[in-house]
C-alpha cells in the first residue's frame, strides 16, 4: 500500500536522484551513484554501486498499461535493459527496475522479464513498482521533505498492521480493492494461538513542532451479512499489550459505528520529524464481518486510519462508508 499516496515523479533526472538517495539511505553507504549522462552509453543502467555491484534502472512511465499488449510492450524495453546490462562490462550481481508504476502482480508471473531472467541464472533481478518507493521512503522522513515536502501533511501514518498474523490473514486482490478493500483480513480459527487482534500503528511527525497524543477512538461495526453465528475461537483470548482498546461491537439502531475511547492519562510526546509507533489490543476476537477504523487525536489536529475489514467476501457485505464529518457529527 502507498502509505503516503505521494504524487508521482515526472522528471527522469529527478527520479533517478530519488532512488540513488533512497538507496544510499537503505544501506547505509553513499556508493549508489548516478551512472552517466543521456547521451552517453548507460547499458541499460541509470544508477550503479561498485560496493554492491547493483545496477538500477530507474523507468518513469506516464500511463498506467491498460491492456495485455501495452503490458508486454513495457515488459518488452525492461528485458532490453536486462539484457544490455548483463552484457556490459559492469560488474552487476542484481538488477533493480524501478518505475513509476503501480504495483502489477502480471509483473512477477511467468511471462514477466524478470521470472526470464531468474530462471536463466542471468541475474538476480528485483521490480520496484511506485508503491514499493513510497512504502520504504516512509522510513526516511529527510528523503519524505527533500522530495515531497509540499505535499506531506503534518501527521501522517506509516504503516498499519494487523497480527497475529496466523490468525489474521490479510489478502489483497484486485477484486476486493476494486471495492475498499485496502485493509482486509480474513479470521484464521487456530488451537494455541492468542485470537485478540493487535493493531500495530506507525505514525510520523512531518512538522516542525512537538504535539501530544491525548486520546484514541476506536469505530468499530458488524457488518449485515447472512450468514449464521460466527465460530466459537478456539485458541487463547490473553491480553499483554500495553494498550488495550475495547472495540465496541454492540448493536444500535442508528447504523453506524459504535465508539469507544482510550484516553490518554500520560499524553504521549511526539517530537519534530520523529516516527511513534503503537501496538493497540483488542478485547475480543474478530470472528464475524467488521469494519474497524481509528481516530488520533492530538493537541494539533485528528488523523484518521483507513478503514479496516474483516471476513468482507463481497461488496454486498460491505456497509455504507461514513466520511470523518458523519462520523463527527453522529457522536457530537
Amino acid at each position: 500500500m502507498n502509505i503516503y499516496k505521494l504524487p508521482i515523479i515526472t522528471n527522469p533526472e529527478i527520479f533517478e536522484s530519488l532512488v540513488a538517495d533512497y538507496l544510499n539511505y537503505r544501506y547505509n553507504t553513499t556508493s549508489f551513484q548516478k551512472l552517466g549522462r543521456k547521451e552517453q552509453k548507460q547499458y541499460g543502467v541509470d544508477v550503479l554501486s561498485f560496493e554492491y555491484n547493483y545496477a538500477i534502472q530507474c523507468k518513469v512511465i506516464s500511463n498506467e498499461p491498460r491492456t495485455n499488449s501495452e503490458r508486454k510492450a513495457i515488459m518488452r524495453k525492461i528485458t532490453d535493459d536486462i539484457i544490455a546490462a548483463y552484457n556490459s562490462h559492469l560488474p552487476v550481481h542484481k538488477f533493480i527496475m524501478v518505475t513509476t508504476l503501480s504495483r502489477d502482480v502480471n509483473f512477477y508471473g511467468k511471462e514477466s522479464p524478470f521470472f526470464y531472467a531468474s530462471t536463466k541464472g542471468m541475474l538476480m533481478v528485483e521490480y520496484w513498482s511506485w508503491d514499493d518507493i513510497c512504502d520504504g521512503l516512509a522510513s526516511f522522513p529527510i528523503l519524505l521533505k527533500k522530495y515531497f515536502g509540499n505535499f506531506l501533511p503534518k501527521l501522517s501514518f506509516a504503516a498499519l498492521k494487523t497480527s497475529p498474523k496466523s490468525v489474521y490473514k490479510k489478502t489483497e486482490t484486485d477484486n476486493r480493492e476494486s471495492f475498499g478493500h485496502k485493509f482486509y483480513y480474513e479470521y484464521q480459527n487456530k488451537k494455541g494461538r492468542n485470537h485478540l487482534p493487535i493493531f500495530d500503528i506507525s505514525i510520523i511527525n512531518n512538522s516542525d513542532e512537538t504535539v501530544l497524543l491525548t486520546s484514541i477512538d476506536v469505530y468499530a461495526e458488524r457488518t449485515a451479512v447472512m450468514g449464521g453465528y460466527p465460530t466459537k475461537p478456539l485458541g487463547e483470548l490473553t491480553p499483554y499489550k500495553k494498550y488495550k482498546i475495547k472495540l465496541p461491537f454492540e448493536f444500535n439502531h442508528h447504523y453506524k459505528p459504535n465508539k469507544s475511547t482510550l484516553d490518554l492519562v500520560n499524553p504521549i510526546y511526539l517530537y519534530s520529524k520523529t516516527p511513534i509507533r503503537l501496538q493497540l489490543q483488542g478485547d475480543v476476537a474478530i470472528n464475524s464481518p467488521s469494519r474497524i477504523r481509528f481516530a488520533f487525536n492530538f493537541n494539533s489536529e485528528t488523523i484518521f486510519t483507513e478503514n479496516i475489514y474483516f471476513e468482507c467476501i463481497s461488496s454486498s457485505m460491505m456497509p455504507i462508508l461514513y466520511s470523518q464529518e458523519d462520523i463527527f457529527e453522529h457522536f457530537a
